[in-house]
């Protein structure tokens, strides 16, 4: 019978490195400026060698991602990326791609709410807590630092990630992390400035979270995700 599965190979060990730690910038894990923990850790963390991790960082600086910086203060830190521009009306097959991200986002999203709130523990209630407050004191920050709807799509990210983790399943988190990817990809939302109503809607989800009402907290983080569509759909879709 002939092999159909091939063997993991440095090649491939380094190349999935490179996508993990482009995730966690992506998800804003990490910000522009931010270090990277030191090799040794991050090595550790990702489960590969220093060598392969070197490998991988390669790439990652080529791309103007990350940067080598020497000295006490330095390693590898975080650059800012271009913004995008909106000035050209988007291709119908992106438009497509936003609204079947959306979707998705509402069907689990929706779910993992209603499980959050059978499910969870005060320690998931301090988590979802302290995104929360984080998100509300950008919003009300009203500043024009650059960085600014950055912070605030990284506590959102945060935020809804600790619903999945308050559903009590493992399976939900990779999936509403990779809709959003998909969604920040389509939308370059950590270009331009911070809405005044991009905080809608979670006090709501929280609060029926918190109270323990199942279906309430589904139907809220679904208004939620349909209420992101209407607001960044006709921005989406403009023309110049």
């Amino acid at each position: 019978m002939p092999e159909i599965i091939d063997p993991i190979s440095y090649r491939s060990s380094y190349r999935l490195a490179a996508e993990q730690i482009r995730r966690a910038i992506e998800l804003g894990t990490y910000l522009p400026g931010d270090r990277l923990p030191a090799s040794r850790e991050l090595a550790f963390q990702l489960g590969i060698s220093v060598a392969t991790l070197r490998e991988a960082v390669r790439g990652l600086i080529d791309e103007g991602l990350l940067e080598m910086r020497r000295g006490p203060k330095g390693g590898l830190v975080v650059l800012p990326q271009p913004r995008t521009s909106r000035r050209r009306r988007a291709s119908k097959a992106a438009i497509v791609e936003l609204d079947k991200v959306l979707e998705l986002r509402k069907a689990v999203e929706g779910e993992a709410a209603r499980l959050a709130a059978e499910r969870r523990t005060d320690s998931d209630l301090k988590r979802l807590e302290r995104s929360f407050d984080t998100m509300a004191g950008e919003v009300d920050r009203n500043t024009e630092d650059p960085l600014q709807l950055a912070r605030f799509n990284r506590a959102d990210a945060e935020f809804h990630a600790d619903i999945a983790r308050a559903a009590g399943n493992d399976l939900f988190l990779p999936v509403i992390e990779d809709t959003r990817l998909r969604m920040y990809t389509a939308l370059g939302v950590n270009s331009g400035t911070l809405s005044p109503d991009a905080h809608s809607g979670h006090e709501e989800i929280l609060d029926t979270i918190r109270r323990g009402r199942p279906e309430a907290a589904a139907k809220a983080a679904r208004e939620h995700i349909e209420r992101t569509r209407e607001r960044v759909r006709p921005r989406f879709t403009a023309g110049s």
